[in-house]
């Protein structure tokens, strides 16, 4: 019974040797395997495309955003260079027509010397502004200083050879002699408030003054001529039982913006 066993046994495994050997020797592997390819053929080639397809569509997308990030860079660099230049050239304009309009200024009896205001004066004391003009070019102390237009803004405080310090007519401790261009042709004396404003004092109360009459030098000192404006007045200041009346003005011009003066040296 156990020859019989071992007999059916080695049946079946000759019988899968057998067929083994028959594949190999038919090529039944390599017909099966063409088979198999020509089944997936249309699937692989169809993936290999899309493969492609992708790798194309990204590369292109980081080659276009790489090439408009560069291309925005470029035109925000232009746009800067253009905005500066417009700037620049703004501000020459600007000072081009400072000193025009400083020189269309004219004064019989004193001389015109342009100057650059370099900076803001230090001094604890008083309100004032640096130019670069000094005693080499016939500044003396007590010169008035005018913006375009023959706009007094203030007089030579300090002077060295090639600086200066002017007090501006906001300072406390400025005084013009001024006139108020009104019927009465009010005499007063203008004042620095704070360091913000200018204020007409000493003007009979008896006078008429309204908002908007032009305040100007009145000649009163001997190195400032007559004529220069100060501002107009904004409001009037006019109490019964005083003698006198205070007008505040409005000035023309920012003070602390100045580029170009003038200095009326004598």
């Amino acid at each position: 019974m156990q020859v019989v066993s071992t007999k059916k046994l080695l049946i079946p495994i000759l019988v899968f040797i057998f067929f083994i050997i028959f594949i190999n020797r038919t090529e039944f592997l390599g017909i099966a395997k063409n088979n198999i390819i020509k089944v997936f053929e249309p699937v692989l080639s169809t993936s290999f495309k899309i493969s492609q397809s992708t790798y194309s569509f990204a590369s292109n997308f980081f080659r276009t955003s790489r090439d408009l990030r560069s291309e925005n860079e470029t035109l925000h660099a232009q746009l800067l260079e253009q905005t500066q230049l417009k700037a620049e050239t703004t501000r020459l304009r600007m000072e081009n027509t400072s000193l025009l309009n400083l020189l269309h200024y004219t004064s019989s009896t004193l001389n015109k010397i342009s100057a650059q205001v370099i900076g803001v004066g230090t001094e604890s004391t008083v309100q004032s502004l640096i130019i670069d003009r000094g005693l080499n070019d016939g500044v003396t102390i007590g010169d008035p200083i005018i913006a375009e237009g023959g706009i007094l803004i203030g007089t030579v405080w300090k002077t060295q050879e090639k600086e200066s310090i002017i007090e501006l007519i906001t300072d406390n401790q400025s005084r013009i002699g001024t006139s108020i261009l009104n019927k009465d042709r009010s005499i007063g004396i203008a004042t620095g408030s704070h360091g913000l404003s200018v204020e007409v004092e000493m003007i009979p109360q008896d006078e008429v003054i309204t908002e908007g009459d032009i305040a100007i030098t009145s000649g009163i000192e001997k190195s400032i001529p007559r004529g220069l404006i100060i501002g107009t007045v904004l409001s009037i200041k006019k109490e019964a039982s005083e003698p006198f009346q205070t007008a505040r003005l409005q000035l023309p011009i920012e003070l602390n913006k100045l580029s170009w003066v003038a200095v009326l040296s004598q």
